[in-house]
């Protein structure tokens, strides 16, 4: 087992890793490396943490069978053992979830490897495996899960999709620069229209001010200008609940809270988002 040292007050846990691999046994590995364990690699790098199941979605599809999810679990397995990725020590769903309950990083020798073919090859960085905290590693599954959804929904097409940091904007603000710091920042076609959105997922772990905090640094952005000028659009801001309540508080909080800011927000829970993207009727919140 790989060994684990602990920092005296983690935010972290870090997993270290003593495997150097060289680039002559990486550029072997990228030639012999099936495009399913590739497309696996690139997951993980653009999403940093994704469970089985959601990996086996992204590549087979949303529903993948049983059979497709136990052929990505020898897929990461083999990636496992060539020290291209890793699970963490942490488990979603316990033991009793079988392989599907594991959570995969990519390590540094996988993001060498990605890069072998880029153009000119990207300054080279050290990257290593965290062990995250629970609430941080539930967050980030939750944008995983979002993306997931949108990149397999049957009819629409996602074009563009930045995590953070790269989704982040800044901007100037009375008292000097801020940054907007949405989850995800998401570009997604259906056959009649192309739909620009800032999503934020809720976990219901903060305090309703706080939501209000950041809905108004998206209204200053909004009244700055600069996304308009950089696309032509402002994104639609939706927030995704993790429940119905929960959907319904942020939505009265905002329209009490936030005078004519309030067209630019939408609040769903993840059950409701597919009929939002595809242009459906808003969630009543009352």
């Amino acid at each position: 087992m790989t060994p684990i040292r602990l920092m005296k007050e983690p935010l972290f846990m870090t997993i270290t890793t003593y495997t150097r691999i060289s680039k002559k046994k990486l550029s072997q590995y990228n030639r012999t490396l099936s495009e399913r364990e590739k497309a696996a690699l690139q997951f993980l790098r653009k999403c940093s943490f994704l469970k089985t199941g959601q990996i086996a979605r992204l590549y087979y599809g949303n529903t993948a069978s049983p059979a497709n999810l136990r052929a990505t679990s020898r897929t990461l397995a083999k990636l496992h053992i060539l020290e291209l990725c890793q699970p963490l020590k942490r488990r979603i769903g316990g033991v009793r979830a079988g392989s599907s309950s594991y959570v995969w990083a990519l390590k540094m020798a996988g993001a060498e490897l990605l890069c072998l073919d880029k153009e000119p090859p990207p300054i080279k960085t050290r990257k290593r495996v965290f062990e995250p905290t629970y609430p941080f590693l539930n967050h980030m599954l939750a944008v995983a899960e979002l993306y997931t959804i949108l990149q397999t929904m049957n009819g629409v097409k996602l074009t563009e999709a930045e995590f953070e940091p790269d989704c982040w904007r800044s901007y100037a603000a009375e008292f000097g620069n801020s940054i907007l710091k949405p989850d995800l920042y998401a570009v997604t076609v259906t056959d009649r229209f192309e739909d620009h959105w800032f999503f934020e997922v809720d976990r219901a772990t903060e305090a309703l001010i706080r939501i209000k905090l950041k809905c108004e640094s998206y209204c200053r952005y909004f009244y700055l200008g600069a996304e308009q000028k950089r696309t032509g659009v402002f994104p639609r801001v939706a927030w995704i609940a993790p429940t119905a309540k929960r959907r319904d508080s942020i939505h009265r909080y905002i329209n009490e809270n936030l005078g004519d800011c309030t067209e630019l927000f939408v609040v769903v829970t993840f059950g409701e988002l597919e009929a939002l993207i595809r242009g459906g009727k808003e969630v009543a919140c009352k």
